[in-house]
């Protein structure tokens, strides 16, 4: 059970975060995206991308939020996760909030989502995840790979839905075309 003296602390952070994100979405910096592609150590091949959004704020408290997909080529089978999880973060302690019940990629000039809900329970850090057909895969991933704007909603029970805008570019501000089809492509492919 909560002790009453908590509750207070917790409705306070509450109501200083939430404020920021009902004014619409939020947009993900640069610095706060990654594209990564490599052997794994089990000998397949992986690539995708990670959002961690917020993270290099200086506001006490602030949410944060964790986005990683995932692909996975062991030379027979092609497999996309996504794990997501969202925080509060207060004097430096990184709190789970509430479980992420469903996340929706919505990409610019395609009417139809990327949508996923997740069915399993979270991680001891609140990290929930789920799979992505090869078709919605491809287009995620051609999305990100065009640089596209991509609108990222994430729902919670009982809770209003959150959403983070992103697109990816390289250093000198144009969009990144091909970045990710080269990452996700096993190095013998390309003649390594």
């Amino acid at each position: 059970m909560v002790g009453a003296g908590r509750c207070p602390t917790l409705l306070a952070l509450g109501a200083m975060i939430l404020p920021a994100l009902a004014a619409g979405h939020v947009d993900v910096e640069r610095g706060d995206l990654y594209l990564h592609g490599g052997r794994l150590a089990s000998g397949a091949w992986g690539c995708g991308f990670a959002i961690l959004a917020n993270h290099r704020t200086r506001d006490d408290p602030h949410a944060e939020w964790d986005i990683s997909v995932e692909q996975v080529n062991n030379g027979r089978l092609i497999k996309t996760s996504v794990t997501a999880a969202s925080f509060t973060v207060a004097r430096k302690s990184r709190i789970a909030r509430a479980t992420v019940a469903g996340l929706s990629f919505v990409i610019d000039e395609d009417p139809l989502p990327v949508a996923l809900r997740f069915e399993n329970s979270p991680d001891t850090d609140g990290v929930v995840r789920g799979d992505l057909t090869s078709d919605q895969a491809a287009r995620l991933f051609g999305a990100v790979d065009a640089g596209s704007f991509i609108t990222v909603t994430l729902s919670f029970p009982g809770a209003d839905a959150e959403s983070l805008r992103f697109h990816f570019v390289r250093n000198g501000g144009a969009s990144a075309p091909g970045a990710l089809t080269e990452l996700c492509r096993p190095t013998a492919a390309r003649g390594r």
